[in-house]
């Protein structure tokens, strides 16, 4: 069933290139934070920099001494000499690292108050918030481990209770220093999105995986009972094993961790680019993904009894993988259906975030499904070649061969060809008629460019390997059908590729042909404010200018203007009001009564 994981391979990579697009998304927000005067973009480097090495080694130090000091309080089997070489290297880490660190942030406090503009930099933003990622990831590792433990009635080995305690104590500190520093800088809230989202992220992941884990565990359990009475003769050890137990514990130590990442951590935010990939690449292309697998395992299944079924195993043996299928299902739904309401409630705020999200989550469900079926049609042209040229002719004898392929491919080709015609139909009524700048919006190009790049590439690796092995045989030897049918998959795979590309060609030039045209499209430039405030409260003008992706100039107040109170929904309107404001250039004046908005 490796067929189906593909869906799942393409969410890991896009996981694995969020962080990517995050740090992008800074450097290219930094130019205007960097600007502002400072220590210097090489001495903050210099300073942040081994303050996180030196921070690292002394926790990972401070971690080995508690250790050390709890084996020796309640392990009494432990001989001096057994954790001598863990105490010294906890006592040279914390001697080395400890004194470093406080010199450097010392310095980084100094430099605050002679600009405090620092509090906005990126590199002392990466600083804090890149240690909050590996204090968050340690927690959540070392937890797991400890509440499994805990779940299954053994003995906690005490002095694995000093990384947790210790690491998120780390953690702790860092948040409520942020907490008061607050972020002064557009880049500033876009270093602390990053961390949240990607912590939310896995967070979520282990959440996802543990429930389905837990599930199938279930499912499973209740299955055999049904079939095999198996259910039955099990104890509770059997019911409450190392592996439920590890599934339970990740999925409560996931869970909590999401829930405070992404409820509490986001502070109301609604509009970040971040949170808008964290909705549609992880929860509903991701949700989608996962339900699309589930559903072609438990249709392969049945597909699969029905035109090959195997002498002398059971139906019941037969349907064995149902539980899973049915577990990775309802995990997928879980996670598709609540961020499809997350992304519809954020939309509502805004109708033209609205119309962008409808069209990009149409694209993302489009995309799972043409994958899915071009996977199907890839086998199945293998299939027939592999018929054609198999060296033995007496083909259908058992077991089988051709009986799972067939299966697959007409699982793959039914549940991506349905996803795909629903949502590419429709996103093609919407280019017809009802929406007609639908041609040239960039979720569908980059949806049409990025198809027609894969399948091209696809295309071509398969076709210089397919006819690498032709010409070798031929070369070699006389030409033969065993040539052809080792690389039946590949020739699969370069059919499928030319009908993916060859359709998609055609559309790309349709929508050149019939797109408005440029003057047609209403544009707009981001507005470029200039805020008269104090420095205390540029943060406020960094909220509102976030929501808008505006540029902002300082001037500071000599005065004691002070700083107002602004409700996330009052700085929403005060965003509104910017954004629709005469001309590019709007001045802020902020007091500590109101935020009062000048079209320049």
């Amino acid at each position: 069933m490796d067929i189906f994981s593909v869906p799942l391979f393409l969410f890991v990579i896009l996981i694995n290139a969020a962080p990517i697009a995050g740090i992008v998304l800074i450097i290219r927000r930094a130019k205007d934070s960097e600007s502002l005067p400072g220590i210097g973009t090489t001495r903050r480097l210099f300073l942040y920099g081994l303050a996180f090495i030196s921070l690292m080694l002394a926790t990972s130090g401070v971690t080995m001494l508690i250790a050390s000091v709890l084996q020796g309080i309640f392990d009494t089997s432990i001989g001096r000499g057994d954790s001598s070489g863990q105490t010294a290297f906890g006592l040279a880490a914390t001697i080395v690292g400890f004194p470093i660190w406080l010199l450097l942030m010392r310095a980084g406090s100094k430099s605050l108050i002679i600009y405090p503009s620092e509090a906005g930099t990126l590199g002392r933003k990466f600083y804090a918030y890149g240690v909050m990622m590996v204090s968050a990831i340690v927690v959540a590792f070392t937890a797991t481990q400890i509440l499994s433990s805990i779940l299954g009635f053994d003995n906690v080995e005490v002095s694995g209770l000093a990384a947790p305690l210790v690491w998120a104590s780390v953690w702790y500190f860092h948040w409520r220093t942020e907490s008061r520093e607050g972020q002064a800088s557009i880049v500033a809230i876009t270093v602390k999105h990053l961390y949240v989202y990607l912590t939310s992220a896995y967070s979520l992941i282990m959440l996802a995986v543990s429930v389905s884990f837990l599930l199938h565990s279930l499912l499973a359990d209740a299955y055999a009972s049904l079939f095999f009475d198996s259910f039955r003769n099990a104890g509770m050890n059997d019911l409450w094993g190392d592996q439920v137990r590890a599934s339970a514990a990740v999925a409560i130590i996931g869970g909590f961790w999401w829930w405070f990442h992404w409820h509490r951590a986001t502070d109301g935010d609604h509009t970040s680019e971040l949170r808008v990939a964290a909705v549609y690449v992880l929860g509903i292309f991701g949700g989608l993904a996962v339900t699309v697998s589930g559903i072609s395992l438990a249709l392969f299944s049945i597909i699969k009894w029905l035109i090959a079924r195997e002498s002398g195993v059971s139906s019941a043996a037969h349907f064995d993988a149902l539980p899973a299928a049915a577990a990775v299902t309802i995990a997928g739904l879980a996670l598709w259906t609540y961020h499809r309401i997350v992304s519809q409630q954020d939309s509502a705020k805004n109708l033209q975030r609205s119309l962008s999200g409808n069209r990009v989550y149409g694209y993302l469900s489009a995309a799972v499904g043409l994958v899915t079926m071009a996977i199907g049609f890839s086998i199945l042209v293998g299939l027939i070649v592999g018929l054609m040229s198999v060296p033995n002719s007496n083909i259908i004898i058992a077991p089988r061969w051709w009986g799972s392929p067939l299966a697959a491919a007409f699982t793959s080709m039914i549940v991506g060809g349905s996803l795909w015609l629903y949502h590419w139909l429709r996103r093609q009524a919407a280019a017809g008629a009802t929406d007609p700048t639908e041609r040239s919006m960039l979720s569908r190009r980059a949806y049409m460019f990025s198809v027609f790049g894969i399948a091209v590439l696809a295309s071509l690796i398969s076709a210089s390997v397919v006819l690498f092995h032709i010409l070798e045989g031929a070369l070699e030897r006389d030409l033969s059908r065993v040539d052809f049918y080792d690389v039946r998959w590949g020739l699969g795979i370069v059919a499928s590729a030319a009908v993916v590309s060859a359709y998609h060609w055609q559309v790309m030039k349709e929508d050149r042909t019939l797109e408005p045209e440029s003057q047609d499209i209403p544009t707009t430039q981001p507005k470029q404010i200039t805020a008269v405030s104090s420095i205390e409260a540029r943060p406020i003008v960094t909220r509102i200018a976030s929501q808008i992706n505006a540029t902002v100039t300082y001037w500071e107040r000599q005065d004691d203007a002070g700083i107002p109170v602004l409700t996330n929904e009052q700085a929403s309107l005060l965003a509104s009001e910017v954004s629709t404001a005469l001309g590019e250039h709007v001045l802020l004046v902020v007091d500590s009564s109101r935020v009062q908005v000048i079209p320049l």
